[in-house]
């Protein structure tokens, strides 16, 4: 189930505009925000994670 909702809060970093606190708030963590998970499964921060993996046509590949 974690590696699920983490999954689902790295689809939200690299396929939005949503703010990492606004993500935050939405995560399906309970409790824990994934600014405090993030350093533990993949060694980078949220925002590092964004910058890495987001492509920069995202808003063209990702019409929601």
């Amino acid at each position: 189930i974690m590696r699920y909702r983490m999954r689902q809060v790295k689809e939200w970093l690299s396929c939005t505009d949503l703010s990492i606190s606004e993500i935050a708030s939405k995560s399906p963590f309970s409790g824990a925000p994934p600014i405090e998970t993030f350093p533990q499964d993949g060694g980078m921060t949220p925002g590092e994670y964004r910058r890495k993996h987001r492509p920069e046509n995202f808003r063209e590949l990702y019409k929601w």
